[in-house]
């Protein structure tokens, strides 16, 4: 009884960087990952991550399409266009932290949800179908 292993929850996630800060998020969202020019599927959305978090920066370098697995009401498919699409890992749930005071205070995207450390570094944890829906929102209401 006092012996009995522990069972460690883990959350699998898929690790990419935006204007050089690491980002995770679940990898259970994410349908794909492709290169921009190799993206031919029709009906498919996507937004620049760096248009939320940062500046826009040129397209120069490792940038990849994360396709959601979710698809909208229409049908259609939505994308990320992010940089430096990195690695897929196990983060243990007990890792798992709020964001930091200050990023909290300054968000604006509900979909930022947490922080994580993985190699030394603070990571956030970004809910990609929430931040479809948050950016079909705005879309709709400009």
């Amino acid at each position: 009884m006092g012996n009995a292993p522990q069972r460690m929850e883990r959350l699998e996630l898929m690790l990419f960087r935006v204007n050089g800060v690491l980002f995770g998020a679940e990898l259970h969202q994410v349908g794909g990952v492709f290169a921009p020019e190799g993206d031919t599927s029709t009906g498919e959305e996507s937004t620049r991550l760096d248009d939320f978090f940062g500046e826009p920066s040129d397209l120069q370098g490792n940038w990849k399409v994360i396709r959601l697995k979710e698809k909208s009401a229409s049908g259609s498919e939505w994308g990320f266009l992010a940089e430096d699409p990195e690695d897929i890992v196990n983060i243990s749930i007990d890792d798992i932290r709020p964001l930091p005071a200050i990023v909290e205070k300054l968000k604006t995207i509900k979909s930022l949800w947490g922080s994580f450390i993985y190699q030394g570094e603070i990571g956030l944890l970004l809910d990609l179908s929430g931040l479809c829906r948050e950016t079909r929102s705005r879309n709709a209401s400009d």
